[in-house]
């Protein structure tokens, strides 16, 4: 890919961007992606190039992930490396801590390690994050897991986390060890249930949640809640984030259905709802009409916000 563009007429300067990009394949589980792409911009000096390379092993039993990537845009450098050891409950020989032949109701464990590993163009770490974790898989499709995480960040300017709470520049080293169970998707009621605590940032935190989660009233009329508690205490300050959303789904027929959510933030002090019918009134043809209301509620160093939407798109599909 080439482009070129000169600057209108009475002005002066060009820009020229390229880039090209490349996939390679190998036996049955090697596949390499690369990319190269940079501009050069009239008036403009300094190295304009980003580029990427990964490498991505997919066995059945084993399997690693390796990246690499620099972006000038950025200003910053990121590395990536990904293992994932495999075993089955029935197959799997020593090489893991022992062998796992005939546990009742296991039918998969599965290892993962990966370290993500971000510079800046001088070659300063600002980002690192180490996570390991494993999962056991059960022959109902319930997956039980757990995860550790430690991470080291260096912001390069204040963020806020909640309304009137920033986090200061500087280097935070910090871990979270997280809990997990996830029921499989053919019962009527399914989901996953996650716990998670560790420091945060100078602080601590714990936090709760329920998400992906379904539950089937009646054939045709579906609940998909979700909720998170997330209670951080901070240098700053001590709080509680409460998260809240509900999807229904209601199907009229196998080509129309009509669903709505509603929606809390606590953290950014806002709550909306959106309700949506989708038709597919001939093969490959639609039509949606979305309705949407959100606002955000007066409180001290909040700004109050309200928009409202309503929104008809009509598809049609011609075939010769």
């Amino acid at each position: 890919m080439v482009t070129h563009r000169t600057a209108t007429p009475g002005r002066v300067g060009s820009n020229l961007g390229y880039g090209v990009d490349a996939t390679f394949s190998f036996y049955q589980n090697v596949r390499i992606d690369t990319y190269l792409a940079g501009t050069q911009t009239e008036g403009r000096s300094g190295d304009d190039r980003s580029y990427r390379g990964s490498f991505d092993y997919n066995g059945d039993r084993y399997g690693s992930r390796l990246n690499g990537s620099w972006s000038n845009r950025t200003s910053c450098r990121r590395s990536a490396s990904f293992a994932e050891p495999t075993c089955g409950a029935t197959s799997c020989r020593r090489g893991s801590a022992r062998a796992h032949r005939g546990i009742p109701h296991v039918r998969k464990f599965t290892a993962q390690a990966s370290i993500n590993y971000s510079t800046n163009d001088q070659n300063r770490l600002d980002t690192r994050e180490i996570v390991g974790s494993f999962q056991t898989e059960l022959v109902n499709t319930d997956v039980a897991g757990i995860m550790y995480t430690d991470t080291f960040d260096r912001p390069v300017r204040p963020f806020d986390v909640a309304t009137g709470v920033r986090i200061p520049v500087g280097e935070y080293d910090f871990h979270t060890l997280q809990l997990s169970y996830t029921g499989g998707q053919q019962r009527k009621i399914s989901g996953a249930i996650v716990y998670e605590a560790g420091t945060y940032y100078g602080g601590t935190q714990q936090s709760i949640s329920v998400n992906t989660a379904r539950m089937e009233i009646t054939p045709r009329l579906s609940l998909d809640p979700s909720v998170s508690l997330n209670a951080l205490d901070l240098p700053q300050a001590s709080f509680t984030a409460t998260v809240f959303r509900t999807r229904a789904t209601y199907t009229v027929t196998p080509r129309m259905f009509v669903s709505g959510i509603v929606q809390y933030n606590s953290t950014t002090a806002s709550r909306g709802s959106n309700l949506r019918l989708r038709w597919e009134y001939a093969p490959g043809s639609e039509l949606f009409v979305v309705t949407d209301d959100f606002d955000t509620m007066s409180r001290p160093l909040s700004t109050t916000l309200r928009s409202r939407a309503f929104v008809v798109k009509v598809n049609r599909l011609f075939r010769p």
